[in-house]
């Protein structure tokens, strides 16, 4: 069997991708913005395990691109509306690259640690 060419690999990997993001909702570039923030994370997380590293990036890349969106949007349109020069061509589809990197970089160092301390305080709550 001859070996596939790069054009067929292209297109291969380009319909794999919008079936991943039509059966889940998930953008593989926003998931792929997460795990690069994720991987920038790396930089001042304690020492990890290869299994424990990968972990890592599958959760920034999936809360960065389940987040980045919505957060995206709402900041768009406040941005908008709050400030009269805010560009034309700035939409939510711009600045959800960002965003998603952003959320990958601080998802475990701080919105973890946030969930955590929620949970305990409703833990303590209910407990009471």
């Amino acid at each position: 069997m001859p070996e596939p060419t790069s054009s067929t690999a292209a297109v291969t990997l380009a319909a794999g991708l919008a079936v991943v993001e039509a059966a889940t909702g998930i953008s593989p570039p926003l998931a792929a913005w997460g795990a690069l923030g994720g991987f920038w994370a790396f930089r001042y997380l304690p020492p990890m395990t290869v299994a424990e590293r990968c972990i890592s990036l599958v959760l920034a890349a999936l809360i960065a691109a389940i987040g980045s969106l919505p957060l995206a949007a709402v900041g768009v349109a406040a941005a908008r509306h709050f400030l009269a020069w805010w560009p034309a061509l700035v939409d939510s589809a711009l600045v959800a690259k960002p965003i998603a990197a952003t959320l990958g970089l601080l998802c475990h160092r701080v919105i973890g640690r946030k969930l955590i301390e929620v949970a305990e305080r409703a833990s303590d709550g209910v407990g009471k």
